[in-house]
C-alpha cells in the first residue's frame, strides 16, 4: 500500500460523506478548533497546515507544534501531501496520541485539482482502519474545501484512559 494517498484525492463529494457512519459538517474558520476537539491547554500538532489557519492555533492557550510531533499529544492535525504513504503516517501518528487522543487526516482539496489526483478514500480509510487500532468517526468540511476525517482509539481503550486519569491523584 506504498504511497496510497496518490491516488486518494479527487473523489470527494461535499454532498455526502463517503463513510455511511460519518457525520460531514461544514466549519467555519472560526469554529474550527472547538469542532476539531482542540482545547485551552492541549498539546496539539500541526502537520502543513495552511498558513491561514495558523492564527487560530496561535493564541497562547495551547503546547503546538509544527510539522514534529510530541508522544502524548491531545490533537494531531495532518494535512496530507500527494506523495505520503498514509497508512505508514498513521501507524506511526497512533503512537504519538493519548488514548483518548485524536489524528484529523486532511485532504486539501485544491491540491487534488492541481494533481490530478483520481484515487478512493475509501480503500485509503480501509487500509487506516486494518493497519491501526483507530476507529473513524467524523467527517468535516473546512471552509476552503478541505475534507477532514477523524481517527481516535477505540472505545474501550478511552474509556480505560478516563479510568486511569480519574484514578491519579491531584496535584
Amino acid at each position: 500500500m506504498k504511497n496510497v494517498l496518490a491516488n486518494i484525492f479527487g473523489k470527494f463529494s461535499k454532498s455526502q460523506p463517503e463513510v455511511a457512519t460519518a457525520v460531514a459538517v461544514t466549519i467555519p474558520d472560526g469554529e474550527l478548533r472547538l469542532n476539531l476537539g482542540v482545547k485551552p491547554g492541549h498539546k496539539v500538532c500541526l502537520f502543513h497546515a495552511p498558513k491561514y489557519l495558523l492564527p487560530l492555533f496561535l493564541k497562547g492557550d495551547l503546547k503546538l507544534t509544527l510539522d514534529w510531533v510530541e508522544s502524548d499529544s491531545d490533537v494531531i492535525l495532518y494535512w496530507l501531501q500527494f506523495q505520503d504513504d498514509v497508512i505508514d503516517i498513521m501507524v506511526n501518528l497512533e503512537r504519538m496520541i493519548k488514548r483518548n487522543g485524536r489524528i484529523w487526516l486532511i485532504v486539501p482539496e485544491v491540491a487534488a485539482g492541481q494533481h490530478g489526483f483520481t484515487g478512493n478514500w475509501e480503500d485509503a480509510r480501509r487500509g487506516v482502519l486494518e493497519a491501526t487500532s483507530l476507529v473513524d468517526n467524523k467527517v468535516i468540511f473546512l471552509s476552503r474545501g478541505e475534507r477532514g476525517t477523524q481517527f481516535m482509539s477505540r472505545k474501550a481503550a478511552r474509556e480505560e484512559a478516563a479510568m486511569e486519569n480519574a484514578a491519579e491523584p491531584r496535584e
